[in-house]
């Protein structure tokens, strides 16, 4: 018997390409690098931060609003939106991020491993 894959691993992935295409597409030639590495910072973070946070508290899985904390304050820390310089970033980084988190969110929802029961 084939086992059920589980989908929020299915949005995460996808909502991590969409976050990538995203930036990738709308980013200017001479800066699509930088927010790269703002990219794979900020997905680190919200992953670690993702899973560390229930870990931590004794629980299982993931959690996304943990997620949101991490990444957030990656974000912040790396775009310093205090200074002139760094704010183009976020043009690129909170759409896109929102448009990847909300696709993960479809799959928490499926699993209802956040919020809800489970879905058919």
């Amino acid at each position: 018997m084939m086992e059920q894959e589980s989908a929020t691993a299915l949005g995460v992935g996808i909502g991590l390409w969409l976050f990538f295409a995203w930036i990738w597409l709308t980013g200017k030639r001479e800066r699509r690098w930088p927010l790269v590495a703002a990219f794979g910072i900020v997905c680190v973070a919200a992953l670690g931060v993702g899973f560390a946070a229930p870990w931590l508290t004794g629980g299982g899985g993931a959690s996304s609003l943990a997620a949101i904390a991490g990444g957030a304050v990656a974000c912040v820390g790396i775009v310093q939106p205090w200074k002139n310089e760094g704010r183009w970033m976020l043009d690129h980084l909170v759409p896109g991020g929102i448009a990847g988190l909300s696709v993960a969110r479809v799959g928490c929802l499926f699993d209802g491993c956040d919020f809800g029961r489970v879905t058919s």
